[in-house]
This record gives structure tokens, C-alpha cells and sequence, in this order.
């Protein structure tokens, strides 16, 4: 069996297994469902249904770091290849799934968690809990979201056989893999790859699985942006927070979540656009007009135009998710401050009586100022309140991903137009 099979195969067998392990864990447990979110993937929902420490975000993220640096970097170490790491592309790429990507993990099932609560509320008021196996709508999602995993993961270990990036210790460049052959100079003609090796049959595996949870990500942030009115619906957005007004933790969270998603999500896509830059560069030789049909194809042939559009997407419905929920935190603000302030109104009316002297006048003068006052002040903590549910730093988080996109897009413009405008082959040599 070759190895891009044996690595489909393992990323298959590893979300299957989870999927197991999300009916088990479903029916053991009493509780609502914690991850019942519309579009969420099955393995970001076994995180939180878990439960425990298991389901911690933070947790989540080192763990998969760990697991990142274990199979990008240990394996080529034991192996004898640990010298890749030396080369900007192959450095840029593992700081991109070594750091970036569990970051975006953690935020993604942070931003679950959190979307979860607000789904357990209407499961709680609806009092109807479907059995996990019976619910056809999920599993039939779930399988289109495996098989545009395996596609991506195969065009993605293809892409790497037929241009295998400098230094590459994901291939093996002769039948016997010999490790003597691994061509990592810097005067080498271009070769053309054999085989995955084995650093390479585990790395694309836990790709695949990136992949599938990144497009469950992209599901994810859809359905809350198209159903933010019914996912929202009937939630308090808002309460009374020291030392003001503004939106409720959960509403916060997800802001938050939303926020470092597309954070990330822009820096991975950005490291990938310029890894593949640092690769064609390579190719490029001393004069860079060298290989120009394969620099253009580094971007054609690869994975990187599908991410790159995904991000623009995901980040445009990711903005217009908290903007919706800035209406709404807006709208249930309004409502408030007039109950509040109807409140007030109603005390006069009910308290205030036709004065018997003047002195009783008086003090009923006196009473209706000291109320307009109280209303006036309610007036001035409403219009102090906070209605964005982001953290602190937000604007500079936007700028950064807003930035990361455009400098993901000028690494292909910039290799397209300084290596001739003639149109790249299709498909794969």
C-alpha cells in the first residue's frame, strides 16, 4: 500500500473511531448535550461532551501542540531529517502547524462551548433530546464533510509528491528510501518525489485531520451567521456588569472566539501563501526565472487557493455574526432602559394625587424632580453602556488578520506577475 493511502487511511480511521466514541460517550451520559451546534465537526464535539478537563479549550490547544511538534518535528528528528527545519519554507510551515493551527483549535472549541449554551437552552425549553444515532441530518454531514477532507488531504499529498518543498522529509526521493539520497543542499536539482515516508505518512494524517476540523469551523461560523436570529432568539444578550451596562459572558465568549478564529485562521493562511513564496523563490535560482511554470504552480496545484478563499468567506460571515449581535445587544438595551425608565413614570402616576395645600404641592414637586433625576441618571448608564461583544485589543486583531489575508493574496499576485502572464497547465504532471 502506498504511502498517501496508508495516510488517508489513517485519518479516516481516526474520525470514524471518534465518531464511536461520540455515540458512546452520548449515550452514557444524563446531560443536555454541551456541542449541539449546527455544523460543528464530530471531533470538536467530542472534546466538549467529554466533559471535564477533556473539553477545556486551553487544554485542547496545548495538547494538540504537543501532538503537532510530536509528528512534524520528533519524527523527522528520529529519523535523521531534523536539518529540514532549517529551511524557510519548511520552518515557516511548521511554526504554522506547530503554533497556529492548536491555537485555532482551542478557539474553535472554545467558540463550540460557548454556542453550545445558548443551543442547551432551547433544548431545554423545547424538553425533546433526540438519540445521537437518530439523527440522519448530522451523519449525512458529517460523511460530506470526511469525504471534502480526503479529497483536500489527497490533493494536498499530491501537490507535495509533484513539487516536493526544499528539504523535504515527507518524501522519499528513490525506491529503497535510502536515507544517504535525502537531497537537503543548496545547489540541488529540482527531484521529483517517490513515495510519502513514514514522517511523511503521519504528518499528512494529522493534516487531514486539521482539514476536517477546519472545514467544520467554516460550517460552523456559516450556520451561526445565516441562523444567528433563531440561535440567538429569545437569550438575554445583556446584563449588569461592573462597572456598567454591557453583553453577557456568553455573548462576550463568543466574540471573543469569533475573534481569535479569524485571527488565526488569517496568520495560518498567510505563513501557508508564504511558505509556498519562500518554496518558488527556491526554485527561482540565483536569477528567480528559473522553473516559472512551477512557482506558478506551487499556488495552482496546491491546497492553498481553497484555503484562501474559505478565510475571505469564513471571515466576512465571522464579522457579520458580531455586528448581528450588536443589533441585538443594542435593541435588548432599548427595551430595557424603557421598563426601566417606565418604571419611573408609572411611580408618578400612581403616587402623585391632586395636592390639598401648598406645602403638599411642595413636596410633590420636590418627589417628581428626584425621579426625573433617577431617570436622567439611568438615561447616562444606558448611553455609557457597552455594546460590542469583543474583548479589548479587537481592533488590533482585525487589523491583523485584515492584513495577514492581503499579504496571503500578494504572495500569489507577486509570483504570478514576475513569472510571465501565460496561463499554468491544469491538473497535476
Amino acid at each position: 500500500m502506498s504511502g498517501t493511502a496508508i495516510s488517508i487511511t489513517i485519518t479516516f480511521s481516526v474520525i470514524v473511531g471518534v465518531a464511536c466514541l461520540l455515540v458512546i460517550s452520548a449515550k452514557c451520559s444524563k446531560n443536555l448535550p454541551r456541542a449541539a451546534v449546527t455544523g460543528a465537526d464530530i471531533i470538536a464535539r467530542t472534546f466538549i461532551e467529554m466533559g471535564g478537563k477533556i473539553g477545556d479549550p486551553l487544554l485542547a490547544a496545548v495538547a494538540w501542540m504537543l501532538l503537532s511538534c510530536l509528528l512534524g518535528f520528533g519524527i523527522p528528528l528520529v529519523t535523521g531529517k531534523g536539518l529540514f527545519i532549517l529551511e524557510p519554507s519548511q520552518l515557516i510551515i511548521m511554526l504554522d502547524y506547530c503554533v497556529f493551527v492548536p491555537i485555532l483549535v482551542g478557539a474553535y472549541i472554545f467558540l463550540i462551548k460557548n454556542l453550545g449554551l445558548f443551543k442547551a437552552q432551547h433544548i431545554r425549553k423545547s424538553g425533546v433530546i433526540n438519540p445521537l444515532l437518530s439523527e440522519f441530518g448530522f451523519w449525512t454531514y458529517q460523511l460530506v464533510l470526511l469525504v471534502l477532507t480526503l479529497a483536500i488531504q489527497y490533493q494536498a499529498i499530491h501537490s507535495e509528491l509533484d513539487m516536493p518543498s526544499p528539504c523535504s522529509p515527507w518524501v522519499t526521493f528513490d525506491p529503497g528510501g535510502d536515507l544517504l539520497s535525502w537531497p537537503c543542499t543548496k545547489n540541488l536539482p529540482r527531484m521529483r518525489a517517490h513515495n510519502l515516508g513514514l514522517a511523511g505518512v503521519a504528518y499528512y494524517a494529522l493534516r487531514g485531520i486539521d482539514t476536517f476540523m477546519a472545514l467544520g469551523l467554516v460550517a460552523v461560523l456559516a450556520t451561526t451567521w445565516f441562523g444567528a436570529r433563531e440561535h440567538f432568539k429569545d437569550i438575554p444578550l445583556i446584563d449588569f456588569r461592573f462597572p456598567g451596562l454591557g453583553p453577557t459572558e456568553s455573548a462576550r465568549n463568543i466574540g471573543s472566539g469569533l475573534l481569535v478564529a479569524v485571527l488565526c485562521g488569517s496568520i495560518i493562511t498567510a505563513l501557508h501563501g508564504l511558505s509556498l513564496l519562500a518554496h518558488a523563490k527556491r526554485l527561482g535560482g540565483r536569477s528567480g526565472d528559473e522553473n516559472s511554470d512551477v512557482q506558478i504552480q506551487l499556488f495552482t496545484h496546491s491546497t492553498w487557493a481553497i484555503w484562501a478563499i474559505l478565510t475571505v468567506i469564513a471571515s466576512a460571515m465571522a464579522a457579520g455574526t458580531v455586528l448581528w449581535l450588536r443589533r441585538a445587544i443594542i435593541y435588548q438595551l432599548r427595551e430595557f432602559q424603557e421598563r426601566e425608565e417606565e418604571n419611573y413614570l408609572s411611580e408618578i402616576r400612581i403616587k402623585l394625587a391632586k395636592p390639598k395645600n401648598s406645602a403638599e404641592a411642595k413636596l410633590q414637586a420636590d418627589y417628581v424632580e428626584k425621579l426625573l433625576v433617577v431617570r436622567s441618571k439611568i438615561a447616562e448608564q444606558f448611553e455609557k453602556a457597552d455594546t460590542w461583544p469583543l474583548p479589548i485589543g479587537a481592533l488590533a486583531g482585525v487589523s491583523v488578520a485584515l492584513l495577514s489575508q492581503v499579504a496571503n493574496v500578494a504572495t500569489a499576485v507577486y509570483t504570478f506577475t514576475s513569472n510571465g502572464t501565460a496561463l499554468p497547465p491544469t491538473g497535476l504532471d
